[in-house]
């Protein structure tokens, strides 16, 4: 028979309860067995008990389910560890406060937990809290814990609230005006509505929608009626409606809100959104590059019923401005538009207006003028190039010369331009006069061409002119030497004793790099060598201009005789003449 110890009641309690009975001794654990085993309807009696000693009820409803609650125990037992507070579906946490001196988890929107001061056992007491709650629906239930220090639910007391939330905001006269798409294709809309604000304070309003973002999506609004507007994106699946979703937190934490929903408008432009005519074409002064310019006005309708900006292209040239402002309804417009090489005999001219988040396009084509070149402004004539080499961009270089005829009466300054690549120099100043020789380098940019065409023209002015002829053929030569663009020159001083690093003659006694001693009847003199540059024998004649008298030897006195068959005295200077150059004078 086995006998029941009394004693044992309360480790059946913390048993059952507390599941604490690790720390006993076996002797007491097999005690605490027999407990349950023998007694089931004493322990669950004895945790009755211990639950009918909680507590937990609302103490007040503010306004906007803001709810002061408390709970409490009279249990000396140290059971209680923490309380949770858990809202049933579908109300929601929103905020909440913790009895003075406790630790709050706020796990918003499901659930909130208290934990005793110290993480101590709950002493007997009543404690406050205050929670903030949120749902389409009333009453709320909100579900109290009471639960030991490992998190276990002891007890739970169920509290009904009845608060109406939503009852402090309104939200109606949604206007929605499409605004285009995003990078993403996605339609956009501007969407403006009346806020009414009922908690008698500026409060902070919170809107969000399940069909895509809203942005802004917080607003500071003031008590009473107010309108504001933000940008909804459309964002898939897309059902052409939109509900949005508002919540105002007043400065005292209470929350409310309402909802609205509304169809979204068809964002698709009118097809007859954008038309072009009367185009008229007058011819204009060259630019500063020698393209003719012209004057191109003509109408434009805006059908959108809303202004735009209308972008303005011409595959033929360049348009200035590139951009106009169209109003809704017929509007009048001048642009400038420059011809660029290759020539065209039309151009056409292409509108762009955006609206509604799509673009409408029109054209216009239009036949240009002959622009005649003012008489007797300048002529070009004797067009030469040839071949330089490659430089270090890959690109032929060549050089060239052409003559100018400026009949005057003063000075003028010209424009040159090539569509085949660069030409340097970009100007030059020509004065008055027949045959002026203008030189000039040219850079054959990709893709390579077989002919070359430079144009001249006056800036300010109608004038203009242009030469034409067949690039030679050059292979790419090596750099330095014949194929180096700073050794070309289109004249060359070979004169005896003439220094042309310093442009002057050498001094006497110094050494003629230039003219080189290659053959010598003296087997003494090392060849090849440079010449000496000697002063002038009394039996000599002066030396031409730019000019020194030069020797094999550092003296005027003659060394040695190289009468026949001996070998001569051989002297040379070597230049070399391009491809394409086909004399010399």
């Amino acid at each position: 028979m086995i006998r029941f110890d009394r004693k044992c009641q309360p480790a059946c309690e913390r048993g059952l309860i507390a599941h604490v009975y690790q720390l006993w001794p076996v002797w007491f654990r097999m005690s605490a067995l027999f407990c349950l085993l023998l007694f089931p309807a004493l322990t669950a009696q004895s945790q009755q008990t211990i639950c009918d000693s909680t507590h937990a009820h609302a103490v007040n409803i503010n306004p906007n389910c803001r709810i002061d609650f408390e709970f409490g125990t009279t249990s000396t037992a140290g059971i209680f560890h923490s309380v949770r507070a858990t809202p049933v579906y579908p109300s929601s946490i929103v905020t909440a406060s913790a009895p003075s001196g406790w630790t709050q988890t706020l796990n918003a929107p499901t659930s909130v937990t208290w934990d005793a001061p110290g993480g101590t056992a709950i002493p007997p007491g009543i404690y406050n809290n205050g929670i903030v709650l949120t749902g389409p629906s009333f009453p709320q239930f909100v579900m109290y814990e009471f639960l030991d220090e490992t998190g276990n639910v002891i007890c739970t007391e169920r509290v009904v609230v009845d608060c109406q939330s939503g009852s402090c905001v309104k939200v109606d006269s949604v206007e929605v005006d499409c605004h285009g798409p995003d990078a993403q294709g996605n339609e956009t809309y501007t969407v403006s509505m009346r806020v009414y604000n009922g908690s008698g304070a500026t409060a902070t309003l919170n809107l969000s929608s399940s069909d895509g973002p809203l942005a802004p999506s917080s607003f500071s609004v003031p008590a009473g009626a107010s309108m504001i507007t933000t940008m909804f994106t459309d964002t898939p699946p897309v059902t052409g409606m939109l509900t949005i979703l508002a919540q105002l937190m007043d400065p005292a934490g209470g929350l409310c809100e309402d909802s609205v929903t509304v169809a979204l408008p068809d964002c698709l432009p009118p097809s007859d959104c954008l038309q072009l005519d009367s185009l008229r074409i007058d011819c204009a002064q060259l630019d500063a590059a020698g393209n003719q310019q012209y004057s191109l006005s003509f109408s434009v309708f805006n059908g959108s019923g809303t202004s735009g900006t209308l972008s303005l292209t011409a595959p033929e040239g360049s348009i200035s401005p590139t951009s106009v402002t169209a109003p809704a309804g017929n509007s009048n417009h001048t642009v400038m538009f420059a011809e660029l090489p290759p020539t065209d005999a039309v151009v056409q001219l292409i509108g762009e207006l955006a609206v509604m988040g799509a673009v409408c396009r029109d054209t216009l084509t239009e036949k240009l003028p002959d622009c005649q070149p003012d008489p007797k402004c300048f002529f070009l004539d004797s067009l030469r190039i040839r071949c330089v080499g490659e430089n270090a961009a890959g690109n032929l270089e060549y050089a060239g010369t052409m003559y100018l005829t400026n009949p005057g009466p003063t000075s003028i300054t010209l424009n040159f331009m090539s569509p085949q690549g660069n030409v340097s120099p970009s100007t030059a100043t020509v004065a008055v006069g027949t045959g002026v020789m203008v030189s000039y380098t040219f850079e054959d940019t990709p893709p390579a061409d077989v002919f070359f065409e430079i144009f001249a023209s006056l800036p300010g002015t109608n004038c203009r002119d242009s030469l034409s002829t067949k690039l030679p053929d050059c292979e790419p030569g090596p750099t330095g030497g014949c194929g180096d663009p700073a050794c070309m020159r289109d004249s060359l001083i070979v004169n005896t004793g003439y220094n042309h690093a310093a442009s002057g003659i050498y001094s006497i006694g110094q050494q003629d790099a230039y003219w080189e001693l290659t053959m010598s009847p003296n087997s003494g003199l090392a060849l090849p060598s440079p010449s000496w540059v000697i002063s002038k024998n009394p039996a000599w004649a002066n030396p031409l201009p730019n000019s020194q008298w030069i020797s094999p030897y550092n003296t005027q006195s003659l060394n040695m005789n190289n009468h026949p068959p001996a070998d001569p005295y051989r002297l040379e200077f070597c230049f070399c003449i391009c491809d394409g150059v086909d004399s010399i004078r």
